[in-house]
């Protein structure tokens, strides 16, 4: 997969300067050719550079080979590179036969921290044909804070009764790895931190990576819910907001009431409630007043009324929502928008 996502990067990137540097070429890798010759007649000694961890706003520096494997006299006709955070300096653009130039890849991540990656394409002439070689430069830029979260935010969308769990990863040296907390008032909300492990000795050493699952038991929140997820590491800190929508555990019919026009009288109105048992309902701002008598149907309460406007408040557009609650908790459960206009002039009732 690595290997494609790099292949498929330089591509584009050959793409795009095809015009600037024009005529016909040879893609080559490191030890290999993906057009025209079966040999290739130029080397790199390594087509990846892999800084590991680097600190922002500083110059690093690493060199790498290219071999002329030809008995000819070649260019280096241009080096282009897809980030001004990367610049390739050659000790010699020519190349006599059978030799190798030095190339120092310097690397000056600014305004940025993780991972970095940019992509360098290398152009050597010869006999009016031009060859390519691709370079793949890479880092993890140390953060003032000492370490990365892999999101800006933590969704869980639209959830129901069942918990659910999102992972998050934190990149850092070990030692700057950061302590997760969640306010004290959070309720259903869990951050569970696992054990750090490295991340790519090899690449990267002395990066480490650490696992956090946030799980989210909605049975006690109704609508749209927040919290933040905090760390605190060693040399700063971050936070991430945590946010889901609940689903009420019940469903209504119809999901929302508009009513109309009320003209100082009163509208009838059915409301069905599946799914939970020893329910009622109130209007949360008391701008209606409800004249109800309820039933059972099969699973579903229903209740059966009219409803009017409450006092004598102005006219104009009403706006309230009718809470469905557990008699025995008086928890909510669940909403139902309610909307009218009260006018005294006839106006036709909107559908």
């Amino acid at each position: 997969m690595e290997f494609s996502r790099r292949v498929l990067t330089q591509m584009t990137l050959l793409n795009r300067i095809n015009a600037l540097i024009g005529g016909s070429f040879c893609f080559f890798w490191a030890h290999g050719c993906l057009a025209g010759e079966n040999l290739p007649p130029f080397q790199l000694s390594s087509n990846v550079v892999e800084f590991g961890i680097v600190e922002e706003s500083v110059v690093h520096a690493k060199s790498i080979e290219l071999k002329n494997l030809t008995d000819e006299t070649v260019e280096v006709s241009a080096v282009v590179s897809s980030c001004s955070c990367t610049d390739f300096k050659l000790s010699n653009k020519t190349m006599r036969p059978r030799s190798a130039i030095t190339i120092r890849v310097e690397f000056t991540p600014q305004n940025r921290s993780g991972f970095a990656e940019s992509q360098g394409l290398i152009q050597v002439e010869r006999q009016g044909n031009k060859s390519l070689l691709p370079v793949t430069v890479s880092a993890w830029v140390a953060p003032p804070s000492g370490f990365k979260v892999d999101r800006e935010v933590v969704h869980f969308g639209f959830v129901g009764d069942q918990p659910e769990m999102v992972k998050i990863r934190v990149y850092g040296e070990q030692a700057d790895l950061p302590d997760a907390s969640l306010p004290v008032e959070t309720r259903g909300v869990r951050a569970r931190v696992l054990k750090p492990v490295a991340f790519d000795p090899v690449s990267f050493p002395g990066l480490y990576q650490l696992d956090l699952e946030v799980s989210l038991n909605a049975k006690k929140n109704v609508g749209s819910s927040h919290t933040v997820l905090n760390f605190t590491g060693r040399k700063g800190e971050a936070s991430v907001p945590v946010v889901w929508k609940t689903k009420a555990p019940l469903d209504t019919y119809p999901t929302a009431f508009y009513l109309g026009n009320l003209r100082n009288g009163s509208k009838p109105f059915q409301l069905k409630i599946c799914g939970v048992e020893g329910l009622d309902i109130f209007l949360e701002k008391g701008l209606f007043e409800i004249y109800q008598k309820e039933f059972i149907q099969g699973t579903c309460l229903v209740i059966d009324g009219r409803i009017r406007k409450r006092g004598t408040q102005s006219e104009g557009l009403l706006n309230d929502r009718i809470v469905i609650y557990k008699k025995q908790k008086g928890e909510p459960v669940g909403y139902v928008p309610v909307a009218a206009y009260e006018s005294s002039v006839a106006i036709e009732d909107l559908p």
